[in-house]
């Protein structure tokens, strides 16, 4: 009997591009396995999702959906990032499903969004999931995080090409997403680290106290505490993004083209005043971003009373 596989996109629209990435993925791997394969989007279980508290309050419809995902053999699930997190919906769902029904099936997580906030994603859970770790590990795992930054562009570009070229991603939009996000992320990673060290660790023992959850403890402590790194990391990754020329050229195509590739190919024939303005209009974008990044990295100092 083949192997069914099951996909889910986290959008309320369509149509989306999480619906589409989804599609994408959820076929390819059908085909590389010889399974079937559908797709379902989280639009599929309103309108009762929203006031769900547990299964029993899903419409018929929905239930459907439900018993489709716990039937299947591995899962396919993408959201869209927003804020450098998924949407609530797409948590909620997943909070009324018991862990146990799930436990032993391959999921694969995919999201939309763009590099930045890929990154952005990225690098924060990596900094986060670090601290919880001991120091010897802490010092390997930044090293591999940080590779990106170490191995030259030019042989970052070459591995992406070979790689997207066996996946199918060449000259995509996603795969251009994926390269930017890898690329970017080293600098999230090591601005929110630096953010996350330098807290007091016994203000989140000092909310563990009265018995509040490790995610309730991020959101309303250590979130808000090192909220200037996560901003800087932001920034950080969006110019990475943006200013990129060496990878873009290799894994780029005509439909997604970036405006530095644009800039450089007009060079090739002669100087045109548009490549003039442009390059300086990103010089004062690029003082801007530096003037919001010292901005937000400097302390906060208590007023005086």
């Amino acid at each position: 009997m083949p192997l069914h596989l099951l996909g889910l996109a986290g959008s309320l629209g369509r149509p989306s591009r999480t619906r589409a990435l989804v599609d994408l993925v959820t076929a390819q791997a059908a085909a590389h396995l010889g399974a079937t394969a559908a797709t379902h989007d989280l639009i599929d279980l309103q309108p009762s999702l929203g006031a769900a508290v547990t299964l029993d309050d899903l419409d018929a419809p929905a239930r459907a959906v439900v018993s489709a995902i716990l039937s299947a053999d591995a899962l396919v699930v993408g959201s869209p990032v927003y804020k450098g997190s998924y949407t609530g919906l797409f948590k909620h769902f997943f909070d009324l499903i018991e862990p146990a029904a799930l436990a032993g099936k391959p999921v694969l997580l995919t999201a939309t969004g763009g590099g930045e906030k890929h990154a952005l994603v990225i690098g924060s859970l990596a900094a986060t999931g670090l601290m919880l770790t001991g120091r010897w590990l802490q010092i390997v795992l930044t090293g591999l995080f940080v590779s990106p930054m170490i191995v030259p562009s030019i042989v970052i570009g070459v591995a992406f090409a070979y790689s997207f070229g066996r996946m199918g991603l060449s000259g995509s939009y996603a795969g251009l997403v994926i390269a930017h996000s890898i690329l970017a992320a080293p600098l999230v990673f090591l601005s929110i680290l630096t953010s996350l060290r330098g807290l007091d660790p016994d203000l989140d023992l000092a909310a563990a106290s009265p018995g509040a959850s490790r995610g309730h403890r991020f959101r309303h402590v250590t979130l808000p505490l090192a909220a200037p790194g996560f901003a800087a990391g932001a920034l950080f990754a969006f110019t990475t993004s943006f200013d990129e020329v060496v990878v873009a050229l290799f894994v780029a195509s005509p439909d997604s083209l970036t405006l530095p590739v644009a800039l450089f190919a007009g060079l090739r024939d002669r100087l045109q005043p548009t490549l003039v303005v442009v390059a300086l209009l990103l010089s004062l974008i690029s003082f801007a971003f530096l003037w919001l990044m010292a901005r937000l990295q400097r302390p906060n100092t208590p007023q005086k009373h």
